[in-house]
């Protein structure tokens, strides 16, 4: 657990404190409260930094709060492999955190991991790497989950598998809200973003690289940016 501290500005004294059982991380929110990640998502608040006070506590379900224009994501995962394991993803209306509302919900038998989740805002699409029970012991995700959100919904857009042939370990999705663009330990996989559960699209492109020589990977637009790291001289 975590120990959340509020400091005066100016002197930088402590100006109070709030224990956060189970949380892993903290951060800071636009309206004037923290968000606290780990077993049970939490929200702070900070109204009175001489009394900061743990506002609500979420579900079991969200285990990390992703801000999502004015809502939130809830992502999480619940059971365990031998119940046959699933990720939930889950959308909140939280402008009383006292009283967060769940407005929607999905449900899967996905096995994964919230921090490995991309949330990209832009295009209100969560990519979730995910294997099935079956495959749990296989090396890392080889397969993909597509969910659409925007303020009032939030829907199961598609699922797709990781190359036609050989199955490889999907480790930084993002989009352009046209394609998914797959980082895989062999190279990028480009999958068109149609909607369709359990449809196996096959993989428009592949680009061959070492992904431990680059630094980042970003969508820009319909292109994609590169950037190698320097020293591996390129």
């Amino acid at each position: 657990s975590l120990q959340l501290l509020t400091l005066d500005g100016a002197t930088g004294s402590l100006r109070g404190s709030v224990a956060l059982a189970g949380a892993s991380s903290v951060s800071l929110h636009p309206q004037g409260f923290a968000v606290a990640d780990g077993f049970a998502a939490q929200l702070v608040d900070l109204s009175d930094l001489d009394a900061p006070r743990i506002a609500s506590t979420f579900p079991p379900d969200v285990q990390r709060l992703v801000v999502a224009g004015t809502r939130f994501l809830g992502l999480g995962s619940f059971g365990v492999p031998s119940d046959g394991p699933g990720v939930n993803v889950s959308l909140w209306d939280a402008s009383d955190p006292a009283e967060p509302v769940r407005l929607a919900s999905v449900e899967t038998d996905w096995y994964a991991y919230p921090e490995s989740w991309t949330v990209d805002q832009e295009h209100g699409l969560v990519l979730v790497p995910f294997n099935l029970q079956a495959e749990i012991n296989r090396e890392g995700p080889s397969q993909l989950g597509v969910l659409r959100f925007d303020a009032a919904s939030l829907v199961l857009h598609s699922e797709q598998a990781s190359h036609r042939r050989e199955r490889h370990q999907i480790v930084r999705p993002l989009t352009d809200g046209t394609s998914v663009f797959a980082s895989t330990y062999v190279g990028l996989e480009v999958f068109p973003l149609s909607e369709g559960a359990r449809e196996t699209e096959p993989v428009s492109a592949f680009l061959p690289y070492r992904p431990d020589a680059i630094d980042s990977i970003e969508a820009m637009g319909h292109a994609l940016h590169l950037r190698e790291r320097e020293e591996d001289g390129v």
